[in-house]
């Protein structure tokens, strides 16, 4: 939010203890989450595949 505030020229935007939470989860499951999914699935197998001696 402070960049927001930044840009805005706000002094503080008070988000409170329901919003904050439900933002910072909305960014860590639209970004972070995908990531790690797509992590374990392809490149975790891939290795694996390799170690095995695969193609």
């Amino acid at each position: 939010m402070w960049a927001l505030e930044a840009t805005a020229g706000i002094n503080h935007i008070w988000i409170g203890p329901v919003l904050a939470p439900t933002i910072y989860a909305s960014l860590i499951g639209t970004f972070i989450i995908p990531v790690v999914v797509a992590f374990l699935y392809f490149y975790i197998p891939e290795k694996a595949e390799e170690a095995r001696g695969g193609s």
